[in-house]
């Protein structure tokens, strides 16, 4: 099935014409990849299919509900963070009620609150509503889910969930992106250049993750 159409798209940088006219069809159920030299407009191309750029001429169409994941050469990540608590960011849904539960919990923890009933039942009314739309994200079972995605790509041990992501090589970098991706699900991942960095054992798990994902998966390579 076609998830997104480009129907003669141009993209100008700097007076240049990165490319001219193009039309593309992306499979929701296909792995392609798009090889060519640096400076060829690969990453461009990528950019303007996860729509993180605009096209002067043409359309980009997209299927109802689609889901685009897009990985850039360099992932932006958080480097205070453990590599547990950036992938537990994945969904951004679920960190905000996290993060909100988080404030309900301290509130409770406020005399000014527990020793007033009428704050009390406010803050406790708060905190059911944020446990039912933690539930509703699948909250349950999301932690799981982080926890697998990870052992995929090489963090299986709590050792090497609990780096920083500060002193993460490139390549562990570059598979922490992808982890949040995958814990997304999203129906079509963008990958640009995802091996770069990566040692060969590195390599052997991006095969086997995109050799067994469900869904479309564009792929930019120079070699």
């Amino acid at each position: 099935m076609i998830a997104i159409h480009l129907d003669q798209v141009s993209v100008t940088y700097i007076a240049q014409p990165v490319f001219q006219q193009l039309s593309w069809e992306i499979h929701d159920n296909r792995v392609v990849g798009l090889v060519g030299p640096n400076g060829a407009g690969k990453s461009t191309l990528l950019r303007l299919v996860a729509g993180h750029l605009h096209s002067d001429t043409g359309y980009v169409n997209r299927s109802k509900e689609l889901t685009v994941g897009y990985l850039p050469q360099e992932p932006d990540l958080d480097p205070m963070s453990t590599v547990w608590q950036e992938a537990l960011t994945a969904s951004t849904a679920l960190a905000a009620v996290n993060r909100a539960l988080t404030a309900v919990e301290a509130e409770l923890g406020d005399p000014a609150v527990y020793g007033d009933a009428a704050k009390l039942a406010q803050v406790l009314t708060k905190q059911e509503h944020l446990l039912v739309q933690f539930e509703e994200l699948g909250g349950a079972a999301y932690e799981g889910r982080v926890r697998t995605t990870l052992t995929q790509l090489g963090f299986a041990s709590e050792l090497a969930r609990n780096l920083s992501v500060s002193t993460l090589s490139g390549g562990q970098k570059k598979l922490v992106g992808l982890a949040k991706l995958l814990i997304t699900q999203p129906k079509i991942l963008l990958l640009d250049e995802p091996d770069n960095h990566l040692d060969l054992h590195g390599k052997q798990l991006l095969e086997q993750v995109i050799r067994s994902y469900d869904g479309g998966v564009v792929i930019i390579s120079h070699d």
